[in-house]
C-alpha cells in the first residue's frame, strides 16, 4: 500500500496508510482541517514532494510546527508553518499537478532524514519563539 507522511506538532514522525483515491477532503481530516494549502519548500525537501498544511493555520491558536517551519525555511524568511502537517508526491498528469502516494521506501527514508536532523529542531525552536512577539 502506498504512504503519506505525517508530521506533528508533537510526538514523532507517522507513516499513514493512503486510499488509492485520496483527495483534499481526506488530506484536510488527517491535519484536522477544513481548508488546505499547498506548499513547495525549495531547498529542504526532495523535488517531487509537497507540504500539505492547514489554509488558516495562522488564523487558530496553534503551535509552531519545528521541523515542518525547518522544511518551508522559516528560519530565511520568519513564516512559520503551524499545525500538523503532511507530506506528499506531487505529479503531473494531464490537467496539471495531482497528489500522489510515495512508496514504503521513500516514506520511511524520509521519516529516517527527518529524525536524523531532530537535533536543528533544538535551534529552531529557539529562533522561531520570537516570531509573532510584539516586543
Amino acid at each position: 500500500m502506498e504512504k503519506i507522511v505525517k508530521v506533528p506538532v508533537f510526538g514523532d514522525v507517522e507513516i499513514l496508510d493512503a486510499p488509492e483515491d485520496f483527495d483534499y477532503k481526506w488530506l484536510a481530516k488527517q491535519i484536522g482541517c477544513d481548508w488546505i494549502e499547498v506548499v513547495r519548500p525549495r531547498d529542504r525537501l526532495a523535488e517531487g514532494l509537497i507540504m500539505i498544511v492547514d489554509e488558516e493555520g495562522l488564523l487558530k491558536e496553534n503551535v509552531i510546527n519545528i521541523a515542518g517551519s525547518w522544511l518551508y525555511g522559516t528560519d530565511l524568511h520568519g513564516q512559520p508553518i503551524v499545525g500538523d502537517m503532511l507530506i506528499i508526491k506531487e505529479v503531473y498528469g494531464d490537467d496539471g499537478p495531482e497528489f500522489a502516494s510515495m512508496s514504503e521506501e521513500t516514506a520511511e527514508s524520509l521519516k529516517e532524514d527527518l529524525g536524523d536532523k531532530a537535533h536543528l529542531f533544538g535551534w529552531a525552536e529557539q529562533i522561531f519563539a520570537g516570531i509573532g512577539r510584539h516586543d
